[in-house]
């Protein structure tokens, strides 16, 4: 049945055209970035800005907590060092369980923990320092050794724990529990943050339209961004970054609605369509990253001749892919209609399962 809907999907010769003409119509730009990120190091807001940003915009801070709330909340972490017990060649499993167990009996008798891990430990990356593996959250450790620190209370020592390394005998040095910021206390750090944004995005926008400016009067990439070796000549900075220009190569705006080196842009890749040949873009681009001004390098048009060398190939392409689309159509439309029985006398209950 599925060969049956896969031999559904035509396509038209104007399908095949239009591909074409989308695929040859080819730009090579030459451009230069603002990225927003390297002009926050110009724009470090004083405590009384922050404040007085706070203060006016009150609002607008406001709805920055409330859309990410979580963002703002931390997860419980602990500061923990271990004893470990390897399970090899030489050391049963129980055995390596046993020797835990008097490394255990002998902390919590009060011998000093990280003498403890010095002498004994067969970790060699935290023997040298007592064990001490540092602080760490969720989803860092093993399961089980993860499981075994966080129920442990500062001061407290547990185990023996087994895991893929051997068997853990564990000491918790210090604890921070879960907590969050309120929006009071979050108010600074989010008002610094929208200020930094706000400033950064306004300097790398001024700085790029006045490289606009420059270019437009007659000067040439290289003279309005020379390179940081250029002898007599200032590098055009943002941040501390040296801006210079780079090249996409040729790509086809239609066909990949992205630009190279930059990624979603649809101004720029319109304005790379709609350009009849080399030159200045006519205007400042805005992307996620920051601003861009850029120039067309080269410009390839369609040539209708060549058509008839490519359509075959084109035409396969698309037939694919369209035949991809069917199968996964009717797939899904079997599924939304499909009436499904579990069978437990087959499947088994997931009690069963589990063990």
């Amino acid at each position: 049945m599925a060969t049956l809907v896969r031999q559904g999907a035509k396509v038209s010769p104007d399908e095949v055209k239009s591909a074409w003409l989308a695929e040859a119509d080819r730009v090579n730009l030459e451009l230069v970035r603002f990225p927003i990120e390297a002009a926050k190091a110009e724009v470090k807001p004083t405590d009384a800005e922050v404040q007085a940003y706070a203060s006016a915009n009150a609002k607008k801070v406001e709805d920055f907590y409330k859309a990410d709330p979580k963002s703002f909340q931390k997860q419980k972490r602990v500061r923990a060092r271990h004893v470990l017990v390897k399970v090899d060649g030489d050391t049963s499993d129980s055995a390596a369980q046993q020797q835990a167990h008097q490394i255990l009996e002998r902390a919590r008798k009060g011998e000093d923990f990280a003498k403890l891990a010095r002498e004994a430990s067969e970790d060699e990356r935290s023997k040298a320092q007592g064990g001490d593996l540092g602080e760490f959250g969720p989803g860092v450790m093993a399961k089980p050794f993860e499981e075994a620190a966080f129920a442990l209370k500062a001061g407290e020592i547990g185990g023996p724990v087994r895991t893929q390394f051997g068997w853990h005998v564990i000491k918790v040095e210090d604890v921070e529990e879960t907590g969050g910021d309120t929006l009071d206390e979050a108010r600074p750090a989010i008002a610094r943050k929208l200020l930094e944004e706000e400033r950064a995005k306004d300097l790398a926008h001024r700085k790029a339209q006045a490289a606009l400016a420059a270019l437009k009067s007659g000067k040439s990439f290289a003279d309005v961004f020379p390179s940081a070796s250029a002898k007599g000549k200032v590098p055009v900075r943002l941040g501390g970054t040296v801006l210079q220009p780079v090249e996409t190569g040729l790509f086809s705006p239609v066909a990949t609605g992205s630009v190279p080196r930059v990624g979603a842009a649809p101004e720029l890749a319109a304005a790379a369509v709609a350009a009849g040949g080399p030159g200045i873009l006519p205007q400042v681009y805005e992307t996620a990253d920051g601003p861009v001004v850029a120039r067309v390098k080269e410009r390839q048009r369609p040539d209708e001749a060549q058509l008839s060398t490519k359509s075959g190939e084109i035409a396969e392409r698309l037939r694919s892919q369209r035949e991809g689309q069917l199968e996964q159509t009717w797939v899904a439309a079997l599924r939304d209609g499909a009436d499904v029985t579990i069978n437990d006398a087959v499947v088994g209950s997931p009690a069963t399962a589990a063990q």
